[in-house]
């Protein structure tokens, strides 16, 4: 119940800070990190016929490394290896079953897990991300040189099934770089240690439950930058021709859109405005009207997003008194932005219709 609590009232404060925050995008595809922070083991219980009680750790650390996967739609998938340390400092009990004790106890518990995690980044698009997730794997959990005064009780290691409940936010410093912080409920089905110097008692059985404040960082591999064009050799230049008769030139008005959207701004519907009284003045009897995205989101999704947005300003040309039959209309969704940037960046100026009259 407590774990369960804190993951709550941190998931809320999270979303609290995140809602605040403007759009931006984490570069998509492999990332690799690293992780650390603080480890909240709690009492060992165990109570095997004869012999019970409880040894009390200190608090202790945990530290690892990570590497996976970040899809398009939120969901992350990683492969953690992570290493958590505990100094015991008190036994209370009895491993005689006779009058209950509490003394000191050296030695310590330590466990290297192997985990694989699953995450879902709430809202993605986010420079604060919130997220959830929930990882299972294995644990070698190993009590070392576990003594009280001169008498050892454990000494061995026990690989068992390891799970873990996080809940944190993921802070993206540029498309290419994320700090994290999350809490972490790691914990591992019941190990049983050979118990030395107990009489009657060959196994002690007990469990792991710790509570975590991990810190992270990752690096995410996006696509390479673009080579700069090569520089055109010299060439001689032509004797002069005669000069040709000025062309016509193109009309180019662009309507942009916000983040997702496929509404008209109110700057948009005067570019429409203006670009339906052009038509109407210039004698062309064709115009030409292409939707186009930034680069954040699947090239399918954006297609679509290009096509809403080309059929918005259709219709209000048309509702501007442009005839339906004279308008082409076309929608390249991420492709030839007007700012090149990495794939997955918000661009607002990518966010566009050019309306285009020969």
């Amino acid at each position: 119940m407590r774990a369960l609590t804190a993951m709550l009232v941190a998931a809320s404060a999270i979303t609290l800070v995140s809602a605040t925050a403007f759009a931006q995008g984490q570069t998509e595809g492999w990332y690799v990190g690293g992780e650390g922070g603080w480890s909240h083991l709690e009492d060992m219980n165990f109570n095997n016929g004869t012999a019970s009680g409880k040894l009390s750790p200190d608090e202790g650390f945990a530290a690892g490394v990570v590497g996976g996967y970040e899809f398009s739609n939120g969901i992350r998938a990683e492969l953690e290896a992570v290493y958590r340390r505990h100094d015991f400092n008190n036994f209370s009990g009895s491993l005689t079953g006779g009058p209950s004790v509490s003394a000191g106890v050296g030695g310590d518990v330590s466990n290297a897990a192997v985990m694989g995690n699953l995450y879902y980044d709430i809202l993605k698009n986010s420079p604060i991300t919130p997220y959830v997730g929930a990882g299972l794997g294995l644990a070698a959990v190993t009590m070392d040189s576990v003594h009280l005064g001169p008498t050892q009780l454990f000494d061995d290691t026990e690989v068992t099934l390891a799970y873990q409940g996080i809940v944190g936010a993921k802070w993206q410093i540029n498309p290419a770089w994320s700090l994290n912080a999350d809490y972490r409920y790691f914990g591992t089905v019941g190990q049983s240690f050979p118990a030395q110097n107990v009489a009657g008692q060959p196994q002690l059985s007990t469990d792991y439950h710790s509570h975590n404040i991990m810190i992270g960082f990752a690096y995410h591999f996006g696509p390479p930058p673009a080579p700069p064009p090569a520089a055109a050799a010299p060439v001689a230049a032509p004797a002069p021709a005669p000069a040709p008769a000025p062309a016509k030139q193109q009309q180019l008005f662009l309507v942009f859109f916000d983040f997702d959207k496929a509404t008209l701004t109110p700057e948009g519907a005067q570019v429409v405005q203006q670009a339906a009284a052009a038509f109407k003045t210039s004698g062309v009897a064709r115009i030409m009207v292409t939707g186009y995205t930034d680069l954040a989101g699947t090239q399918k999704y954006n297609l679509g997003l290009s096509k809403r947005r080309a059929d918005t300003v259709r219709a209000a040309l048309v509702k501007q008194g442009v005839p339906d039959s004279a308008i082409a209309e076309a929608w390249r969704g991420k492709e030839n932005p007007r700012v090149p940037t990495p794939d997955g960046v918000r661009e607002p100026q990518n966010r566009r219709v050019e309306i285009v009259l020969p």
